[in-house]
């Protein structure tokens, strides 16, 4: 039974935990790699994220396996074991790399360094968030880069958009876009299905899950 009501971190259970730390996933490509790895909480799977592109996608099962686009392994292996995973990390970093997204490059580094950071005030919790689908036909039209919360009482939930180079300030998805776009969620209540009160919720769920499998979460 999940312990609230919140969908993000749904599903990962301690079984699950167990299972992703003892694979190579964790031990070889998160742990030996976690200054460019980072480690997503989702709707009952883990996501692996490199430069902010999903590389993994990792679901509960007897043996765990991690599905990937084929884009990254040249149009072979949908889906990997670990040490396929182990294999082919070379390829799939350059084939994101040759994507040269500078924003999603700079995104992750925002996020690691931040994280490997013992002077930061914050520590980051999330890429790449969006409410859960669960329950729901629809997505909504707003997305996160980044959610942060800082790691002293009274703690706060940062929102973090990244714009980089002048270029991305422009519209359709520059910085007026994003303003109404936040405008938009902070005026959401309750009754509309998802608040903020429900977002700190899914944060304090991430942060539980996290640490179950095996982040570096500051106390």
């Amino acid at each position: 039974m999940e312990d609230r009501n919140s969908f993000r971190g749904y599903g990962i259970t301690e079984d699950f935990a167990r299972k992703f730390k003892a694979s190579k996933f964790y031990t070889e490509i998160f742990q030996k790699h976690n200054d460019e790895v980072i480690i997503g909480v989702r709707d009952g799977y883990i996501c692996l994220y490199y430069n902010c592109d999903c590389i993994a996608k990792i679901e509960p099962a007897e043996t765990l396996t991690a599905k990937i686009h084929n884009y990254y392994t040249d149009g072979r292996h949908p889906e990997l074991t670990d040490e396929q995973m182990v294999a082919l990390f070379p390829l799939i970093k350059e084939k994101s790399d040759a994507r040269c997204k500078n924003e999603k490059q700079c995104q992750q580094r925002l996020f690691i360094q931040n994280n490997n950071s013992v002077s930061s005030k914050w520590f980051c919790v999330d890429v790449e968030f969006t409410k859960s689908l669960k329950g729901k036909k629809n997505a909504e039209d707003w997305r996160f880069d980044i959610i942060a919360i800082s790691k002293t009482k009274p703690h706060k939930v940062a929102l973090v958009e990244l714009k980089y180079g002048a270029g991305a300030l422009a519209e359709p998805a520059g910085i007026r876009t994003h303003i109404k776009d936040f405008y938009a969620f902070h005026n959401l209540r309750e009754t509309d299905g998802f608040c903020f009160h429900e977002l700190k919720n899914e944060v304090v769920s991430m942060i539980v899950k996290l640490q179950l499998l095996g982040v570096a979460v500051p106390d």
